[in-house]
């Protein structure tokens, strides 16, 4: 009589798993324990090489950038280190920095407010391209791609639904960025119909914190808070600084009716002189000289 052999599904399936002597064999998980994901890896800071210029008016954010035409809801921007985010900043450069040198300013906002830091990146072409800009941007003209990110990015705020405030911090050649954009979107909400007073109610969202601004004059509506240092000849020159009636006064006159903090700013004094690379940076440096001791008055909100 005939065998019949048992279909091959009725077969067990043994499985070896082989492991090397002196090794405790390999050993499933208990049933019901919990697997704990790794923690989220902070990104590595942005700093690519040059041509910088290729990134100008790009948002920066954590690790990255973002091209034109992003809306500042789409960046993740730089968080603080050994916390979580309890307000959201824009950080507007000043000169002959590169997208890493930002990066390290924002990443030292970000830790001493506790915030979530966005850039937008004024690229460098040189110390004398960057103060022929200067010189346009003081006088509104030409073409700076910041300006367009910074201005289309408070006008698309401003006429959203959103009741959040925007808070902004700009240095030196950022001063000036942002005071032309705040111009810009004042003349872009009256063209929409608003009036004045409603200008003003829109703008009030927006609070700016300067530090060694080169802007003499800031137009009305936003919240202002300018920090100087009296040894510094960028704003004591070009900006809200004392230098120049000593130095001309000629000048100093001709300055004089575009002078204009905004209405209801508060403006920080100092004297101070610190430890820098070089003598320059010793009185205008971001880090070295504004932040030092800075502490944020932003309202506290949860990022958007």
């Amino acid at each position: 009589m005939r065998r019949r052999t048992p279909p091959e599904e009725n077969i067990p399936l043994i499985v070896y798993t082989p492991f090397a002597w002196g090794s405790p064999p390999p050993t499933q998980p208990a049933a019901n324990t919990p697997v704990t994901a790794a923690p989220p890896q902070k990104p590595p800071p942005f700093n690519p090489p040059e041509p910088y210029t290729k990134y100008d008016g790009h948002f920066i954010g954590a690790g990255r950038d973002y091209p034109l035409g992003t809306p500042l809801s789409a960046v993740r921007g730089v968080q603080p280190r050994g916390g979580h985010p309890t307000q959201k900043i824009i950080f507007v450069n000043g000169v002959y920095n590169s997208p890493g040198s930002e990066y390290d300013s924002m990443q030292a906002i970000a830790d001493k407010a506790n915030a979530e830091v966005v850039g937008v990146y004024n690229a460098t072409e040189g110390k004398v391209k960057d103060i022929v800009q200067c010189v346009m941007d003081k006088w509104g003209i030409g073409h700076n791609p910041a300006v367009e990110t910074l201005k289309g990015t408070l006008y698309a705020e401003l006429t959203s639904n959103s009741q959040q405030p925007i808070n902004m911090m700009a240095h030196s050649q950022g001063a000036l960025i942002t005071t032309r954009a705040l111009g810009d979107v004042r003349n872009m909400l009256k063209e929409d119909g608003l009036s004045s007073q409603e200008i003003d109610a829109r703008m009030s969202r927006i609070n700016v914190e300067t530090f060694g601004g080169a802007a003499y004059g800031y137009p009305d509506g936003p919240q202002y808070s300018h920090h100087v240092n009296a040894l510094d000849p960028v704003p004591g020159l070009f900006g809200l600084g004392a230098m120049l009636p000593a130095v001309s006064p000629l000048a100093s006159a001709a300055a004089a009716p575009a002078t204009h903090a905004g209405a209801g700013a508060q403006t920080h004094w100092s004297a101070q002189a610190e430890r820098a690379p070089d003598p320059f940076s010793a009185v205008h440096g971001f880090q070295e000289v504004y932040l030092k001791d800075w502490q944020s008055s932003f309202a506290r909100s949860a990022p958007q």
